[in-house]
């Protein structure tokens, strides 16, 4: 009987590399980490108003909280980095599965598509609303090409 169920576990990690690649076998990202550093304010010369923050701190965050990592946001848009910021404080405060998703979604405006596609795959694991992260999902690995 051990043999029997040892192997659908290995039977069903080797379907879902398959499936997925590596994607799906990231570890999954813990709410009791640290939340974003939320971005200071800089002004760019069009006017705009764009994000700033300390890489050190920002990746800091990432690697306690166990989330997806993103490039540094220092001079992107301001708003979709707040915004990034409040659904990562709502992840740490609830460890809400769709809070994960919620930031991918931010993280496919910002086109950093192959991101985006992390924290859909760990939104269809751990959120309530597993069919919207795989729609989504299978719309990141059309955009980038995939055939997955």
């Amino acid at each position: 009987m051990l043999f029997r169920s040892a192997g659908a576990v290995v039977s069903a990690a080797v379907w879902t590399y398959a499936l997925l690649g590596p994607r799906g076998v990231l570890p999954r990202p813990k709410p009791e980490g640290r939340a974003l550093p939320m971005p200071e304010v800089e002004v760019a010369e069009d006017g705009s108003r764009r994000a700033r923050v300390d890489p050190a701190e920002w990746s800091m965050a990432f690697s306690a909280s166990g989330l997806p990592m993103l490039p540094d946001p220092n001079g992107l848009e301001l708003v979709p980095v707040q915004r990034l910021v409040e659904a990562s404080r709502r992840w740490v405060a609830t460890g809400e599965g769709d809070e994960l998703g919620r930031m991918g979604e931010v993280v496919m405006a910002l086109e950093l598509h192959e991101a985006a596609i992390d924290y859909f795959v760990a939104a269809r694991e751990l959120g309530s609303q597993p069919e919207r992260w795989a729609y989504f999902l299978g719309a990141e690995y059309q955009r980038i090409g995939a055939s997955e």
